[in-house]
């Protein structure tokens, strides 16, 4: 559900510190912006959702500052595990046959 911009929703964002400064307290800003602590998390999320995911940052429990504009979604790549290069190799499927060729099958010949 997207939600319309509202004046609550301008006045959160002017009192939001500037990126790479303090971040300010849920109960700080709630009193600032004449909202309740719950709400600021409702329009947090909306301004998210309809600016980009890092156009505010912070949570609840650190507080909130502004972050990029226009904002974007996180990079959901993973950093790759210290231990992939030990991992197994995944099984290799022989279409033709129909079977599931392990490692240990290649080294008997099968």
């Amino acid at each position: 559900m997207t939600y319309p911009l509202r004046p609550a929703m301008l006045s959160l964002v002017e009192h939001l510190p500037a990126p790479g400064a303090e971040r300010i307290p849920v109960v700080e800003l709630a009193a600032a912006t004449h909202l309740s602590p719950q709400s600021i998390q409702v329009y947090v999320s909306a301004i998210r959702q309809r600016f980009g995911f890092t156009a505010i940052e912070g949570a609840p429990r650190l507080g909130y500052r502004l972050g990029e504009w226009p904002g974007r979604e996180p990079s959901r790549a993973r950093c790759p595990s210290r231990y992939a290069a030990h991992r197994p190799a995944p099984p290799a499927f022989d279409s033709s046959v129909g079977v599931v060729v392990t490692e240990a099958g290649r080294r008997l010949g099968l």
